[in-house]
């Protein structure tokens, strides 16, 4: 045989779909730095709609917490000194008694704002709080009698932003109305709020308890269940709730119209007790956010997190679509330049941020839908001009076609992502593998070269 007719070692080396393989490996690890500021680009975008809450939210009202109510009992405690004829330090400390039982019944009427293109959800929350509270024990603390300042005593309620409340509030304290006052009345407590002066009287009986307050707040509440025995009840007309908190709601039902729930919990399940004082140089205030329940007003569809877990399936779209043009390349002998392939993988590459431009202002289905198909057309046009076959080009598109509508049934189950992704990767693989079943790998410069199959 000549030597003319011999393929000369370098030509069957840029040949060898080996070679190929590893091309189209490097572009794939190129394409990654498009795809990094993309994802820069989205976390950017994230912080810009995050500030554009912060500032509606700041105008109107942030997330509420709800704490108590409580009955607070001053008293005196005499702190007695080492040096002789001094008398005693008169401290005035404070006895906190949570309620027997508590009720509270709540509608939240919500709305979207909007900070330039940006929704922000909003609520207008009208809740009636009632319960009782039991005869104040001081049993067991050492305080005398006389030291108890019953006149001063006070009911207490944690507001976390206090902005939020619309007009006045007053308490019905056993049949009488009592004036609710700025600030929870607890100077070393720490927490804003309101309060209600009492003046009751030593061995005064139980205490029934009832108040409406009006209150606005965005994108969240949460309820403490601080009685021995608590019922939560929240009405609210927004359609997409995240329950949150310690316990989820015993009774839940939720539609396009609005969501219900309730929950019921005992002072046996929290870690802080019924009643606690102030000790010399210590407070023992419990922290009670391990025992708060409520809702988040979530949006239905966040574009920003739904385009951020697309692009973590951006690698794979272009290493399917490498694939593709690469079985081409070993099926029928054409040749495609990387830089072909380089400009078919930035096109998929943009497709990431064409889906968040038009998700901020049309939703995410229709920027999904309007991107997939932008993209579609022009890979499967340039793949018909670079392919010269039709045939070839329609297959491209198809698989491209396939792998978006597989990507957006991920993002829309996210619980079966991971089982979803998995079985798709193995049917990838053994497409694959049976269309290269009767390739020739060792004629490296020959690809596509089929086997003899006629013995």
């Amino acid at each position: 045989m000549s030597i003319q007719n011999e393929i000369s070692f370098l030509e069957r080396f840029t040949r060898s779909s080996v070679v190929a393989v590893l091309i189209l490996g490097f572009l794939v690890l190129i394409l990654q730095i498009p795809i990094l500021m993309i994802y820069g680009v989205i976390q950017e975008r994230t912080g810009t709609r995050n500030e554009a809450i912060r500032e509606v939210v700041s105008r109107w009202g942030d997330h509420q917490s709800i704490t108590g109510p409580r009955l607070v009992v001053p008293y005196q405690c005499r702190i007695e000194r080492d040096e002789k004829d001094k008398k005693p330090i008169i401290e005035t400390r404070l006895a906190h008694f949570l309620p027997a039982n508590l009720k509270i019944s709540a509608q939240m009427d919500s709305e979207v704002r909007y900070r330039g293109i940006f929704e922000v959800p909003i609520y207008t929350m009208t809740a009636t709080i009632e319960g009782s509270f039991m005869q104040p024990d001081f049993n067991g603390w050492e305080i005398a009698p006389e030291d108890i300042l019953w006149e001063r005593a006070f009911l207490s309620v944690g507001i976390s932003d206090t902005s939020g409340i619309s007009g006045h509030a007053t308490l019905d304290w056993k049949g009488s109305p009592v004036e609710f006052e700025p600030g929870c009345g607890i100077e070393s407590g720490g927490y804003p709020g309101i309060h209600a002066p009492l003046g009751i009287k030593a061995n005064e009986p139980d205490a029934t308890f009832r108040f409406n307050l009006s209150l606005k707040g965005s994108q969240g509440i949460l309820f403490a269940t601080v009685g021995k025995e608590t019922v939560i009840h929240l009405n609210s007309d927004w359609p997409a709730p995240s329950f949150n908190g310690a316990w989820l709601p015993k009774e839940r039902t939720f539609g396009k119209d609005g969501f219900q729930a309730e929950w019921r919990s005992s002072f046996l399940g929290r870690n802080f007790p019924q009643r606690w004082s102030e000790q010399a140089n210590q407070s023992r205030e419990p922290s009670f956010s391990d025992s708060m329940v409520g809702v988040n007003l979530i949006t239905p569809v966040d574009e920003y997190r739904m385009t951020e877990r697309s692009v973590k399936y951006a690698p794979l779209f272009i290493c399917l679509t490498f694939a593709v043009l690469w079985l081409f390349e070993v099926l029928t002998g054409m040749r495609i330049h990387p830089v072909q392939s380089l400009l078919i993988g930035s096109d998929l590459c943009l497709f990431y941020l064409l889906e968040l431009a038009l998700a901020e202002h049309l939703g995410f289905g229709t920027a999904y839908l309007l991107a997939t198909l932008a993209i579609l057309s022009t890979v499967t046009a340039y793949c018909y001009s670079v392919l010269k076959r039709l045939r070839h080009a329609l297959t491209v598109g198809l698989v491209l076609s396939v792998l978006y509508a597989y990507l957006f049934a991920v993002l829309q189950n996210q619980d079966y992502a991971l089982l979803v992704g998995t079985l798709g990767l193995f049917f990838g693989l053994v497409t694959v593998m049976y269309l290269t079943r009767h390739v020739d790998w060792s004629a490296a410069g020959a690809p596509g070269r089929m086997p003899d199959s006629s013995n």
